[in-house]
């Protein structure tokens, strides 16, 4: 199970992280003036993918090599922005 202060991510302020029973992290986004749920995503470093919601991640991903699990992280983050900044 990944713990989340493992998490090779710095999330804007207010924004959370929590993991899920089957290895899944979960980052929260909150308003960072009211603290008002945005939305959240959730990464699987053993599928390599991430899903929008607090959900298990069922597809593999394709991040490898050097670097991925910032990338996921990183990919993950923006995604979540963007599904919400729409």
């Amino acid at each position: 199970m990944t713990t989340t202060e493992a998490v090779p991510v710095t999330l804007p302020e207010s924004w959370k992280l929590d993991s899920m029973p089957g290895g899944e992290v979960v980052i929260e986004a909150r308003h960072s003036e009211t603290g008002a749920f945005l939305g959240c995503i959730s990464v699987s470093e053993e599928k390599r993918n991430f899903s929008l919601g607090a959900v298990t991640v069922k597809a593999k991903g394709t991040y490898g090599g050097r670097g991925w699990k910032k990338k996921l992280y990183a990919d993950a983050v923006q995604h979540l922005k963007q599904s919400f900044e729409q």
